[in-house]
């Protein structure tokens, strides 16, 4: 056998050549961090009544919206196993064979529900026995305990079950004298527990939580990193200072902490690459989601007065404050994040200090204003606008006193819209919209005021058209009743002139949600239509200064004049259907807008999912009158009359959200551009992050960190074996002789 003749540094070599391309081989693995990112609150209520529906589950029925709603719990746990929203309100209950209920309606109408199924199989019933109450001939409670009379078993004389301490009464019971004992007790604050025990031995035990359903008003809390503070206070320095000397003090403070990153770790670069590899500990990943802007304290107020503190993380309860409000109106942090000020309908509003994040805030005061139906910031001040139920408007300061600039503020209801001027604490009304009797406003968008990333689209042939930027502008929209006619308008907010109208004489449903979003020159609004066919339509209105190419009418560098300024913008326009009806609408919010913009939709099928702007433009045309130009220009699609449903998009996956009567769809920036937390308040609660533009300034979770130490140190490894052999093939080239 013939064995070539290798050097040993050849032979390194090669050895090492096979082992680093073992290293570097990767597979293809989809990193989908659906299930780490997002967190849902599944609730169902208020148990109006239980009842076994068979040995592994209980029913349950509750309120939800205008009606009810049937849910069965596993009883070994306590998950939820299906909900199910009913078209009519149950007054009582009765368990029937193989599964099956029968629900007895308000006016007396009786339906039989097939709880494997959810499938409504029939409606007569001889013969009514509700179910929804217990049997207490067999058990006693004396002194929060449970007790089982006539035991059968002689070895047992006595036994009894301790009723939590906080139990107001006992929703559904099976109890026997051979020791078997089932019971879902319901306790203050919507909590309830769950006891079942056979031949008198503990067989499940769990509890839940209701207290999150229906929020009627939300704020959250973003918690500044320290290195967000230190790299704020350097700049401030930096802009002082000359460019050279700048940079040279930003080095010298760049080495100072490489060298106290070394003397922590005892200057051990094994230390360093052991620490790179493994995993983050919890306070390590605590410490990075609160730098990356990912925790945030969700604060929200449920109808029974209790307020929680939720983090954004997991949906995990950091406190929980009673305050024995049933009707709270609005949530609101004011003084830096320091206090939150709770008002309420009735006048009366409590102010809490929560400074520190993970304990019960403390109450700091009480105060009393006028009745109020609604209450709205004005801008990032202190200061609030309030309508009071008498339908006057007031200004509310806390604590802080207003700008001396003047606030041009816009109130809209039903019957009109308000125009009013702030300017040294003296509410003054500017201009006012009034509407027929047969109209009513259904529809209202304010202009959101974010960071200006480009002031123009550029085109495929490298012209631009631009944006119109006018900041004071509003959106609403009137639905005519008797007509079927739904109008759009777009306004000036400090004049009131009308800048843009159009109508839809399709049959507009004002029974279903009409949404509307205001972007940066772009306004969507959406509705269902019934003519020809019913269908959910989105459409796309975009403002430009002018439609041809290069015309700018705007001065740069400047701010225009709203009682001068009488440049109307041109309009494009486009229509898209949709297959799904649309609940409710956002925007996608990022901490400079430069990541694109993406709209989020709320389904009436309990799924939220989003659309790029892209793909709802008002600029798309048909394929065949595309030309070269067109087809250049950044993510430009042909126009397709129907917006199809992407699985991809779809933020809730496989779960389903109950949104509620009324419910709220919000995006919060984080420190990250590219992410941003959606979250969706109402009957549940759902938060998770999107990356409209992708994750471009993060690393992935699985990243193979690794492998990359690896592959870098295998070919630095390669560079100093090859090096020998190039000089040596370099001084063979020079003297002429031949490899």
């Amino acid at each position: 056998m013939w064995f070539p003749d290798f050097r040993t540094r050849d032979f390194l070599l090669y050895v090492l050549m096979f082992v680093t391309i073992g290293l570097v081989k990767v597979e293809a693995v989809y990193d989908d961090e659906a299930f780490d990112t997002d967190w849902h609150l599944e609730n169902i209520g208020r148990y109006e009544c239980a009842v076994k529906v068979s040995n592994e589950h209980i029913g349950i029925i509750s309120g939800y919206q205008d009606a009810s709603m049937f849910s069965v719990l596993n009883s070994s746990n306590g998950g939820i196993v299906s909900r199910q929203p009913l078209t009519f309100i149950v007054a009582d209950t009765m368990t029937l064979e193989d599964s099956k209920i029968a629900l007895k309606s308000e006016n007396g109408e009786t339906h039989i529900l097939d709880t494997k199924s959810g499938l409504f199989v029939g409606d007569e019933i001889t013969v009514f026995s509700s179910s929804c109450k217990p049997d207490f001939s067999v058990v006693t409670i004396d002194q929060g305990k449970l007790q089982i009379n006539g035991l059968s078993s002689p070895e047992i004389e006595h036994f009894h079950v301790d009723l939590p301490t906080d139990f107001e009464q006992i929703l559904f019971l099976e109890a026997s004298n051979d020791g078997f004992l089932q019971a879902l007790v319901a306790c203050k604050g919507l909590k309830y527990s769950y006891i079942q025990y056979e031949n008198f031995v503990p067989t499940a035990q769990w509890s839940r939580d209701e207290s999150l359903t229906d929020i009627c008003a939300y704020t959250y809390m973003s918690l500044e990193p320290v290195s967000t503070t230190r790299i704020t206070r350097e700049l401030e320095i930096d802009e002082h200072m000359p460019v050279f000397e700048a940079y040279k003090r930003r080095a010298i403070l760049s080495l100072e902490r490489v060298k106290k990153a070394f003397v922590a770790r005892r200057i051990s670069p094994g230390r360093l690459i052991k620490e790179a590899l493994e995993n983050d500990d919890q306070e390590t990943l605590r410490q990075r989601n609160i730098d990356f802007g990912f925790f945030k304290l969700l604060i929200v107020a449920s109808n029974t007065g209790q307020i929680s503190a939720l983090s954004s993380i997991d949906g995990s309860k950091l406190w929980t404050v009673d305050t024995g409000l049933e009707d709270i109106i609005e949530l609101e942090i004011v003084k830096t994040n320091s206090e939150l000020v709770v008002f309420t309908s009735s006048g009366f509003s409590i102010v809490f200090d929560i400074k520190s994040i993970e304990e019960e805030p403390k109450l700091v005061r009480k105060q009393g204003i006028v009745p109020c139906s609604s209450i709205n910031r004005l801008g990032s001040s202190d200061t609030f606008f309030a309508k009071t139920k008498q339908g006057f408007r007031v200004v509310i300061e806390s604590g802080v006193p207003l700008s001396e600039n003047v606030s041009y503020i816009v109130d809209h209801e039903a019957g009109g819209l308000s125009a009013f001027v702030l300017e040294h604490n003296d509410l003054k009304e500017s201009w006012t919209v009034d509407l027929s009797p047969n109209e009513k406003i259904v529809g209202y968008a304010g202009k959101t005021h974010g960071h200006t990333v480009s002031v123009g689209t550029i085109l495929g042939d490298r012209t631009v058209l631009y944006k119109y930027l006018y900041p004071n502008l509003a959106a609403y929209a009137v639905s005519d009743e008797s007509a079927g006619v739904l109008r759009f308008h777009i306004i000036d907010t400090i004049t009131g002139e009308l800048v843009h109208s159009y109508f839809h004489d399709e049959k507009v449903n004002v029974e279903k949600p009409v949404n509307m979003v205001f972007g940066e020159h772009w306004c969507i609004y959406t509705f269902f239509s019934s003519e020809p066919v019913p269908e959910q339509k989105i459409v796309v209105v975009e403002l430009y200064e002018s439609l041809t190419p290069n015309e700018r009418d705007s001065v740069p560098d400047s701010c225009a004049d709203p009682l001068f300024y009488a440049r109307k913008p041109e309009v494009i326009t486009r229509a898209y259907l949709y297959p799904e009806i649309i609940r409710n609408l956002a925007l996608t919010a990022t901490k400079f807008d430069v990541t694109t913009k993406a709209v989020l939709l709320e389904l009436e099928s309990g799924q939220i999912t989003y659309l790029p702007k892209s793909v709802v433009s008002g600029r798309r045309i048909e394929e065949s009158k595309m030309t070269d130009a067109d087809k250049k220009e950044f993510m430009a699609l042909p126009y397709l009359c129907g917006i199809p449903i992407n699985d991809q998009s779809i933020l809730t996956h496989y779960r389903t959200f109950f949104p509620g009567s009324k419910s709220s769809l919000l995006s919060i920036p984080t420190n990250l551009e590219s992410t941003t937390l959606i979250c969706d308040i109402g009957h549940d609660i759902f938060c998770t992050r999107l990356s409209p533009s992708l994750q471009f300034d993060m690393l992935s979770p699985s990243f193979e960190k690794g492998k990359l130490l690896s592959t870098v140190l295998g070919l630095l490894l390669i560079c100093y074996f090859l090096r020998p052999m190039v000089n040596s093939n370099r001084l063979k080239t020079r003297w002429l002789v031949k490899s």
